[in-house]
């Protein structure tokens, strides 16, 4: 996808003290972000080809935080626009080597969720609640 285009996606995040950051990532690959700002990966991951994540559907972001939410207390969902889009994803990294600033691959048995998708921009527009996420999905 070209960088001028713009993707309505689903973002997770952890609130960690009033601050939005990467979920389940820390240290040396945290990205921060500021609602209605636009945010990159960290650049040393940026040049290696991985960039922010987020999805496509909104029953994966759901699952996601739920599955995570033992690990991750202060999980929030947002909806999101992404600029340069790729579905195209990389092995995915072990979280905690990332965090290290180490790029070690997961186990084969690790996979993306089916609408995973890497974005080189991304821009948090509205957080969801959770009563709102139920009522969107019983619609679809």
């Amino acid at each position: 996808m070209e960088r001028g285009l713009k993707m309505k996606v689903y973002k997770v995040v952890e609130n960690f003290k009033g601050r939005l950051v990467s979920a389940l990532i820390f240290g040396k690959a945290v990205v921060e972000y500021t609602p209605g700002e636009w945010t990159e990966a960290p650049k040393w991951l940026a040049r290696k080809g991985y960039h922010i994540t987020a999805f496509k559907d909104l029953v994966d972001a759901r699952d996601f935080a739920a599955f995570n939410s033992t690990y991750v207390k202060h999980m929030e969902i947002w909806q999101a626009e992404a600029e340069g889009v790729s579905e195209d994803l990389p092995a995915m990294m072990n979280p905690f080597g990332l965090s290290c600033g180490v790029l070690e691959k997961c186990p084969d048995d690790f996979l993306w969720l089916s609408s995973t998708i890497m974005c080189r921009r991304l821009k948090l527009v509205r957080k969801l609640d959770w009563k709102e996420i139920e009522k969107m999905l019983k619609e679809d």
